[in-house]
């Protein structure tokens, strides 16, 4: 990834007229607070399932490739409650992305992505 030249941060004055430096920090004011609270309460019941952060200890990539590709298949096909969990079929989705986007920058589980060799 290719990155970015930084430039000098300006102080951002606040309509209270207060000074915050905040350039280049993650800007969490712009999530989805509905999206968010779905992604919570499928975490919620896998914890209840499963365990407080199993998801954490890692697992093959292939397997919640295949879960997050299949929750998105029902939810094209019309599926708004995923039957196991009766929690909304998308935010399934979310957490097998989540987990995964977890696993590929921490180094977590393991990645047994179809690689397919390049002939040079």
């Amino acid at each position: 990834m290719k990155k970015r030249k930084e430039k000098k941060q300006k102080p951002l004055k606040q309509v209270s007229g207060a000074v915050k430096f905040d350039d280049g920090k993650p800007r969490y004011d712009l999530l989805s607070e509905p999206a968010l609270e779905g992604l919570a309460n499928v975490l919620k019941f896998g914890a209840a399932k499963y365990a407080n952060d199993n998801w954490r200890k890692g697992m093959e990539w292939r397997r919640l490739i295949r879960a997050a590709m299949g929750h998105l298949l029902a939810f094209s096909k019309g599926e708004q409650l995923d039957p196991d969990s009766g929690l909304p079929t998308i935010d399934h989705v979310q957490a097998c992305v989540h987990f995964l986007s977890e696993y590929e920058k921490r180094g977590l589980g393991t990645d047994d992505r179809f690689k397919r060799k390049v002939k040079k």
